[in-house]
């Protein structure tokens, strides 16, 4: 019982610091707005993010899914799960597209054949504009990939997408299996970035998500 409250209170914490961010972005988000009109409608969005590992994505995934992507949306839009922002508080960081997967080996609540959806930052827009996620992975319909998705059906960005020889680029933090929090020596994030098999990777994911739900 004591695990699940402090699991629910980590998880209740993160949601407030990760739409904290997004709603932080207003004000980049609306200053590269003008600057777009002369530049085709493409409007860059820098993200600046707390350090987390694979640790702290684990804990506040409620669903991780290895799949191939079948569909995507055409045109991004604020997700319906966000429906408690007003219009005045929407900016281009909420924008996101539809994305629909097959499951290949479900990881966390999900199993093999499942459908899944959830929604990948950035996209172009009804109305022309072109949300450019810099520093996002993001998957195709026909790539395979590895998706963890938050409470609000958003696509962590760490969405690694495995390449034509079964291999994934992994930034150095999350191969860090602790929580940050829990960290007392902490490494350089450069000196654990790592390429490796993605069947690999998917077993480290597994070994964390059995950990933690001790």
């Amino acid at each position: 019982m004591f695990t699940n409250i402090k699991s629910r209170k980590y998880r209740v914490l993160f949601l407030m610091v990760f739409l904290s961010f997004i709603f932080s972005l207003s004000a980049c988000s609306k200053e590269n707005n003008f600057q777009s009109q002369s530049e085709g409608q493409i409007i860059p969005l820098h993200y600046s993010f707390t350090r987390y590992t694979l640790g702290d994505t684990v804990a506040i995934s409620p669903t991780i899914a290895y799949g191939v992507v079948l569909e995507k949306s055409e045109y991004a839009e604020v997700p319906d799960t966000l429906d408690f922002l007003s219009p005045d508080e929407i900016v281009g960081a909420h924008y996101h597209r539809k994305v629909t997967m097959q499951v290949k080996k479900g990881i966390k609540n999900c199993k093999e054949g499942d459908i899944i959806t959830y929604w990948e930052a950035g996209g172009k827009t009804k109305d022309g504009r072109i949300y450019v996620n810099e520093g996002f992975d993001s998957a195709e319909p026909g790539d395979t990939a590895l998706v963890f998705v938050t409470d609000y059906k958003l696509a962590f960005h760490m969405l690694p997408v495995e390449d034509n020889k079964g291999n994934v680029s992994i930034p150095g933090d999350f191969m860090i299996e602790e929580k940050y929090s829990e960290l007392t020596d902490i490494p350089e994030e450069k000196n654990l970035d790592a390429n490796l098999p993605m069947e690999e990777y998917l077993d480290k994911v597994e070994k964390v998500v059995q950990e933690q739900a001790k």
